[in-house]
């Protein structure tokens, strides 16, 4: 019992000269412990750094969990978006679609070369594409 306090004391005398002074006055301390309190001075600091060690570890944790978190929901967020621009696109394809169909059948009140080339930059090309081939056609028959 004796011993063990005595060992606490040079640990702790060990632990504030090396906190207060130089680090030969400490390795000097350290030379004149006995075996013993080297040992137990040793595990001191061993606790000492494993403690930091953990409370480190648990920080890094947490801050991994929360950028987890939020990279969760920005990912989530971003999904959504991309189902409604998806959803979108779909519809003006299908409006474009629509529109080509309505141009080549003449069923708009509008003038339907002006609002085919509106939406589709090479209408005049695909315009005479068709006429040569109703050309053909008429020929052939």
């Amino acid at each position: 019992l004796q011993q063990s306090s005595h060992i606490a004391a040079a640990a702790a005398a060990a632990a504030a000269d090396a906190s207060n002074g130089p680090a030969g006055r400490r390795r000097h301390e350290l030379n004149q412990l006995s075996e013993e309190e080297r040992r137990q001075s040793r595990l001191e600091s061993n606790r000492r750094s494993a403690s930091a060690s953990r409370t480190r570890r648990k920080m890094l944790v947490e801050e991994l969990t929360r950028t987890v978190n939020r990279l969760t929901v920005e990912n989530e967020r971003l999904e959504q978006e991309n189902i409604m621009l998806q959803q979108t696109l779909d519809l003006h394809i299908a409006q474009r679609q629509l529109l080509f169909m309505n141009v080549q059948t003449g069923e708009t009140g509008e003038n339907p070369g002006a609002l085919a080339c509106n939406f589709f930059p090479n209408h005049q090309q695909v315009q005479q594409q068709q006429q040569q081939q109703q050309q053909q056609q008429q020929q052939q028959q």
